[in-house]
């Protein structure tokens, strides 16, 4: 998996959605197999206006999945980290 942590606008006729990052899933040396974008929200974790349109749209139209994910960040400290490592 490589991760993209800037990932192009996506813009249709539904509007603009600029994605939190994106993931390739792809098998050692070969082309992407799967494509990965993520919006990330806390809070009530609600999208903006039309967002949740341009994302559905995007999905339907291109061969990637559009995830949106929700953080509960209720209890946190005011500092803190969050890490991804791979697991190979």
């Amino acid at each position: 998996m490589q991760v993209d942590p800037a990932p192009p606008v996506v813009s249709n006729d539904a509007g603009t959605w600029h994605p939190d990052f994106a993931a390739d899933v792809r098998q050692e040396w070969g082309p992407a197999l799967q494509r990965y974008l993520f919006e990330v929200k806390t809070g009530t974790g609600e999208l903006e206006r039309s967002q949740e349109a341009t994302m559905r749209e995007h999905a339907r139209a291109h061969r990637e999945c559009v995830i949106h994910i929700s953080a509960d960040i209720t209890g946190l400290p005011g500092e803190y980290s969050v890490e991804f490592h791979p697991i190979e």
